[in-house]
C-alpha cells in the first residue's frame, strides 16, 4: 500500500512528477520497451506517458540532504515484513515515501 492505495501484485512502471520542489510518485501499468525504436506500444522513458494507466499517485516527502549524490539512486530503508520506506535521491535532494505490505 502506498499513499493509502492498495496495489495488487504485478509489474509497474515508475515515474516521478516534479513540480517546483514537490515530487509525486506514480506507479503505472504502462509497459516499458527497451528502446524508442523497439516495436510495440510500450513506453521508452516517459515519452508518450499518459496518466490514464496510473495505479497510484502519491506525494513524497522531499528534503535537502546537504551533500551531492551524483547518480540518481533508488533505495529502501527501514524494511520489515510489514513495510518500509522507498527513497529516491539525486543531486542534494532525497524524496521518501512509506509503504505497507498487505497480506
Amino acid at each position: 500500500m502506498i499513499g493509502g492505495t492498495e496495489i495488487p501484485a504485478g509489474e509497474y512502471s515508475v515515474f516521478v512528477e516534479l513540480d517546483q520542489g514537490d515530487w509525486t510518485l506514480i506507479l503505472s501499468t504502462h509497459e516499458a520497451k527497451e528502446s524508442g525504436r523497439a516495436p510495440g506500444d510500450g513506453l521508452w522513458g516517459s515519452y508518450n506517458y499518459t496518466p490514464d494507466k496510473d495505479v497510484v499517485r502519491a506525494a513524497m516527502m522531499v528534503e535537502d540532504v546537504g551533500f551531492s549524490i551524483d547518480q540518481f539512486t533508488i533505495s529502501f530503508f527501514d524494511v520489515t515484513e510489514t513495510g518500509g520506506t522507498l527513497a529516491m535521491a539525486w543531486e542534494s535532494t532525497m524524496a521518501t515515501i512509506p509503504f505497507t505490505v498487505v497480506q
